[in-house]
C-alpha cells in the first residue's frame, strides 16, 4: 500500500513525464511544488496542529496534552533556547499549582 509520500511522488512523476523508476528530485524543484507558501503573517501560524483523533480515550495522552500546553505558551517563551526555556517554564510550574490540565489552558501567561 503506498503511503501518501508514495501518491505524492506518483502525481509529480506523471506531470513530469518519468517514469515508474525515474528519480523525481529534479521534477520537483521544475514543478515548484512548495510555491504557494505565503509571505504574510496568520493568526496562529506558529502554533503546532494536533492529529485529529476520533476517539476522547486518546485525547488524554501526553501527545495531545503536549500540543495543547505549547500552544498556550506566548511566543516570547516558544523561541527561547533549550536550557532557558526548561527553567522558565520550571518557574511558572513552581509558581502556580495547577490541579487539572484545564486550570493550566485557562491560566493567563
Amino acid at each position: 500500500m503506498l503511503t501518501v509520500f508514495g501518491w505524492q511522488r506518483k502525481a509529480v512523476r506523471v506531470l513530469a513525464g518519468l517514469w515508474y523508476r525515474d528519480d523525481c528530485r529534479q521534477a520537483y524543484r521544475s514543478l515548484r511544488t512548495h510555491e504557494n507558501i505565503h509571505q504574510h503573517d496568520t493568526r496562529y501560524k506558529h502554533h503546532l496542529v494536533p492529529a485529529y483523533w476520533r476517539l476522547r480515550r486518546c485525547q488524554t495522552g501526553p501527545g495531545y496534552w503536549a500540543i495543547k500546553f505549547f500552544n498556550k505558551l506566548p511566543d516570547s517563551l516558544k523561541c527561547l533556547p533549550l536550557n532557558q526555556f526548561k527553567s522558565t517554564i520550571k518557574d511558572i510550574l513552581l509558581e502556580n499549582v495547577f490541579y487539572s490540565n484545564e486550570e493550566f489552558l485557562a491560566f493567563k501567561l
